[in-house]
């Protein structure tokens, strides 16, 4: 399986690479591209650490051990996308558009390994709800200029609707699905925030 994960992450840094060569050198894109996995695996890792903490059966789990949580990656994707804009100063909304697609496909090859791995419905769910969100953020990247209350028609718009799709129905999936209240209202807060973030963005 780590041959597919190699090749996938191949594929990501193909992705990042093509998107952001336009607007900026080779090397800054390839690094930005590295920095992403990085960011991804170790956020992974960490909230599956959170998780099997918190979880009776933890037992002193190590680290290559737990289980990949694609949604501590896609935080952690975050934070260093901000944490790219604010040294580079650059914008930092346009950066985000532009990754948010592959950072999203990766956590969907990950989750589609939780479902493979250890098959249960809810898994599925979860694959299926970004696999929608990923088809309805790319039907509305090149029409969102012409929706009439987005104003401004600024970049950014495919980042904060895609994050507030994920992660409302990651959390309403935990929520539904029997599993961690805590974790599910935590994700339909911040796929909220991110509800706000694009009015905010799309009237300013």
């Amino acid at each position: 399986m780590w041959v597919l994960d190699a090749i996938m992450m191949v594929v990501f840094m193909y992705l990042v690479w093509r998107k952001l060569r336009e607007n900026h050198s080779q090397r800054r894109a390839v690094g930005l591209g590295w920095l992403l996995v990085g960011g991804f695996f170790v956020g992974s890792k960490l909230m599956g650490l959170l998780l099997a903490g918190l979880s009776p059966d933890f037992g002193g789990k190590s680290w290559w051990s737990v289980s990949m949580e694609p949604v501590g990656g896609w935080l952690l994707a975050v934070v260093v996308v901000c944490w790219w804009g604010w040294i580079l100063e650059d914008k930092v909304w346009q950066v985000a558009e532009d990754v948010i697609m592959p950072v999203v496909a990766l956590m969907l090859w990950f989750q589609l390994r939780k479902t493979v791995s250890g098959f249960d419905w809810r898994q599925l769910a979860l694959a299926s709800e970004m696999i929608i969100a990923m088809v309805i953020a790319g039907w509305l990247s090149g029409k969102y200029r012409s929706l009439w209350w987005y104003k401004s028609g600024k970049k950014g718009f495919v980042f904060f609707f895609l994050s507030f799709v994920v992660l409302g129905l990651l959390g309403v999936a935990e929520l539904i699905m029997g599993g961690r209240i805590w974790l599910g209202v935590g994700e339909v807060l911040l796929g909220l925030l991110f509800w706000a973030g694009l009015f905010i963005l799309g009237r300013g």
